[in-house]
């Protein structure tokens, strides 16, 4: 995921940082200002770079944003699924969080499986039924 979000960032931080630094160079190299102050223009260079692309990304989210609400005003099934993906993901986080220690708390049930172990259920399930569809090719 880093990898991924530097190598979106990185061009732009590369296209805006090489202008501000070749004259901050070349003056050092023609000994024009120190290693100290090198040091401090190339820091205020980065600062001003990623400011300057962290700006520019602000801006695609905020109109990304913008469309999305558009969208959302425009078409009522769209804030119908929308708040159907609310509430369904507001009930799971609820029954994990609320629900299930509270049925173990109470004594209705001693243990309750893991989600881990409903996904190893889940994936036992479909190894039977793809040894039982190969058996039936066999036939």
């Amino acid at each position: 995921m880093l990898t991924t979000l530097l190598g979106w960032l990185a061009p732009n931080i590369v296209d805006s940082l090489l202008g501000r630094i070749q004259s901050i160079f070349q003056a050092y190299f023609n000994k024009q200002i120190s290693a100290e102050q090198l040091r401090e223009q190339m820091v205020a260079a980065l600062l001003a770079s990623f400011a300057e692309v962290e700006k520019a990304y602000a801006d695609a989210l905020s109109k990304t944003f913008a469309a999305f609400m558009g969208a959302m005003q425009a078409s009522r099934l769209v804030r119908v699924v929308w708040a159907s993906v609310v509430v369904s993901e507001l009930l799971v986080l609820l029954w994990h969080q609320v629900g299930i220690p509270a049925i173990v708390a109470l004594g209705w049930i001693s243990k309750y499986p893991s989600s881990g172990t409903t996904v190893e259920c889940g994936a036992n399930v479909l190894r039977h039924v793809r040894r039982h569809a190969r058996s039936l090719d066999g036939r």
